[in-house]
């Protein structure tokens, strides 16, 4: 029987396994040109915020003596908004009514600003439009207020940010807070704050300010926010919730600076299996930070 000549591929069946063998590497980088469907995204939210809370009408002496502390309650519902223009611009805003039985407290509210997000710093700014808390005041009023935002940490983690007047349902009562917040960029993941906030009219008081929200189906989520704070004789609180709807697509580009191609796509359209775990290819990376597994 005749062999093949040393270092030719036989023929047949085997002969191909053998070439297929020999420019494994070749197919390896013909296959991984081939295009990765990203993960889409949501690039918008629009959600309704209803709630209620209290505020105090405190008047003092010039001694600083308490002469008259009135307890003022109040209603709200607001509509907030978000829209990324693209994976580091974002748009943020926020507007809705106050309604109470103070003319100080009765109103339209208004918030907008425009904020950029990058992997670890984030800052942005904006105007903030609310009833201007005059003490006693006759008819209702407006004021104007800067709304501000700066963010030190991690974009889609733990982090920690400053806030002036943000766009909430409580704008108008959230004179400023400082905390830890997590997660400022995905809308389709459970995002928070908790901290130190100034909250209230006139002179407020320094209390907590929280919020959450928690994705519960494909394109919603529910959202909770709320502040706490002594007061003269009387307690400034608020307590809202509501659901926010997840708007458009967009490729899964996050504002922390990622990759554009998810792990777990990638291992649905390519041919890895549990083995040895070795890094991504060089110039890719995996946006959960996962490692990419292929038989060893």
């Amino acid at each position: 029987m005749a062999q093949p000549e040393p270092g030719r591929p036989r023929s047949g069946p085997r002969g191909l396994l053998e070439r297929c063998r020999r420019y494994r590497g070749l197919l390896v980088l013909v296959v991984w040109q081939v295009p990765v469907q990203p993960v889409i995204r949501p690039n918008g939210s629009l959600g309704l915020m209803i709630g209620t809370g209290t505020d105090e009408h405190a008047e003092l002496s010039c001694e600083g003596d308490l002469l008259r502390a009135d307890r003022v309650t109040y209603k709200v519902a607001a509509v907030e908004a978000d829209y990324s223009l693209n994976h580091i611009v974002r748009v943020d805003a926020a507007g809705g009514s106050m309604r109470s039985d103070w003319d100080s407290h009765t109103g339209a509210f208004g918030t907008a600003r425009l904020r950029a997000d990058w992997k670890n710093f984030g800052v942005g700014a904006g105007l903030a439009i609310a009833p201007a808390f005059e003490e006693y005041a006759e008819e209702p009023s407006t004021a104007t207020w800067p709304s501000l935002y700066v963010r030190a940490g991690s974009a889609e983690t733990v982090h920690l940010r400053l806030e002036s007047f943000p766009p909430t349902a409580f704008s108008p009562q959230q004179i400023g807070r400082i905390g830890i917040g997590y997660n400022a960029v995905r809308r389709d993941r459970a995002s928070g704050f908790i901290g130190l906030a100034g909250v209230g009219s006139h002179e407020g008081g320094t209390g907590v300010s929280a919020e959450i929200s928690v994705p519960v189906a494909h394109r919603f989520a529910l959202r909770f926010s709320g502040h706490y704070a002594d007061g003269e004789e009387h307690p400034i609180s608020g307590f809202a919730a509501g659901g926010r709807v997840l708007l458009g697509s967009a490729p899964a580009t996050a504002a922390a600076g990622r990759g554009t191609h998810s792990a777990e796509r990638l291992r649905a359209t390519w041919p890895w299996r549990a083995g040895t775990c070795q890094p991504a290819l060089p110039g890719t990376r995996a946006c959960s930070d996962e490692p990419f597994c292929r038989v060893g």
